[in-house]
């Protein structure tokens, strides 16, 4: 954004896109957070683009990225850490889990024992057991857990709550709230991983 500074004061300049385009920062995936945070700073970048091993774009890294790899999660006024946060604990002891986050982060962090499979989110393991895309409400059991669909964006499940879960350390509290089902989806003769149990949105088998 300060590169158009100049352009505040001088309203009738001609605007020429070229003249602001800089070359595209590309590092390697594998590449370490200390190594490119010194890269940043030696070269004045905030920004790279990430390649995989074959070339191609495996997503952005900023500088804030690897600074909160470091030091933790960074808020500023407009940041909500409830907001920012991939798991919740609400007060009646359930977790709030981001659709996307990763399966076995998940597990490591909370003690959960998801098997691995097809997919690599808790999204994809409800999509998996299910062997559809769930309605909102839509639940399932695994194990001593129940898992049920909280917030749903068009077709993705964007947030899970897990009921069951053990307290840890690694969640942040959340003012519980009330929830009314959806209308249960239609059935499936999918068979999903090991210990899972279909349910519908009311919570029957």
């Amino acid at each position: 954004a300060k590169d158009f500074i100049s352009l505040l004061n001088q309203p009738g300049a001609k605007f020429e896109l070229k003249r602001f385009m800089r070359r595209a920062y590309f590092v390697s995936n594998t590449k370490k957070v200390d190594r490119l945070l010194e890269e940043f700073r030696r070269d004045a970048v905030h920004f790279a683009v990430v390649l995989d091993e074959y070339g191609g774009v495996d997503g952005v890294v900023t500088l804030e990225d690897l600074i909160e790899e470091i030091v933790g999660e960074i808020f500023d006024e407009h940041d909500s850490p409830l907001e920012e946060a991939s798991v919740v604990r609400t007060t009646s002891g359930d977790l709030l889990v981001d659709g996307s986050m990763l399966i076995d982060d998940l597990n490591i962090n909370h003690d959960f024992d998801f098997p691995e499979g097809e997919y690599d989110t808790l999204a994809g393991f409800f999509i998996h057991s299910l062997g559809r895309i769930p309605a909102l409400g839509e639940e399932l059991e695994f194990k001593h857990l129940k898992l049920r669909v909280e917030e749903m964006s068009h077709n993705r499940i964007t947030q899970v709550r897990i009921v069951g879960a053990k307290k840890t350390s690694d969640s942040r509290t959340l003012q519980d709230q009330s929830f009314e089902p959806s209308h249960p989806g239609k059935e499936s003769n999918h068979k999903g991983p090991e210990g899972v149990k279909r349910l519908n949105a009311s919570g029957v088998r």
